[in-house]
C-alpha cells in the first residue's frame, strides 16, 4: 500500500526535524545579529539603510578641505586622513567651494588651506574594511564652517 505524502513536507521525520532545527538556528542568529547591529548603529548613522556602519569617534572643529564627496582632515583619524560624506549630510555641503585636489597629492599637503572646520560623528564601513583591509570612514556632519 502506498503512503500518501504529507502536504507540508516530504522525507523522513528525522530529516524534517533537522531542517526545522536548522531554520530555527538561522532565525535566532539573524535576530541576535540585528540586536547587535542596533547597538552598533542607531538612527544617527550615515544613510537610510544603516546596515554597515559602526561608530568610531566624534570630531569638533576639525580642520579639513572639501572635495570629491568628502573631506581631507589635517589631523587624520587612526592614520586615515580622508572621510567620505554620509548621504544624510549632503544638504550641509551644498554650495561649498572645492578646496581639495586629489590629483596633486602628496606634494600639495603642505599647501592645503584647510579652509573648513567640521564637526560630526565618524563611522567605519565595517564590511569594506574586511575586503580592503583598512578603515573607510564616513562622517555625518553636525556643522561646517568656512574660515579661510
Amino acid at each position: 500500500m502506498k503512503r500518501k505524502p504529507i502536504p507540508w513536507g516530504r522525507g523522513r521525520p528525522a530529516n524534517r526535524l533537522l531542517s526545522y532545527t536548522a531554520l530555527l538556528a538561522v532565525s535566532l542568529m539573524l535576530s541576535c545579529a540585528k540586536k547587535e547591529f542596533e547597538s552598533i548603529c542607531d538612527e544617527n548613522c550615515c544613510d537610510t539603510t544603516a546596515i554597515q556602519y559602526e561608530y568610531v569617534t566624534e570630531i569638533k572643529d576639525a580642520e579639513a578641505d572639501y572635495g570629491n564627496g568628502g573631506f581631507w582632515l589635517k589631523n587624520p583619524i587612526n592614520n586615515v586622513p580622508a572621510v567620505n560624506l554620509c548621504d544624510l549630510s549632503v544638504d550641509k555641503v551644498k554650495g561649498l567651494e572645492n578646496t581639495f585636489d586629489p590629483t596633486s597629492l602628496p606634494e600639495s599637503l603642505s599647501k592645503m588651506p584647510f579652509a573648513y572646520r567640521i564637526s560630526g560623528r565618524v563611522y567605519n564601513d565595517i564590511y569594506t574594511v574586511n575586503i580592503i583591509g583598512r578603515p573607510v570612514y564616513w562622517i555625518r556632519l553636525d556643522n561646517v564652517k568656512k574660515i579661510k
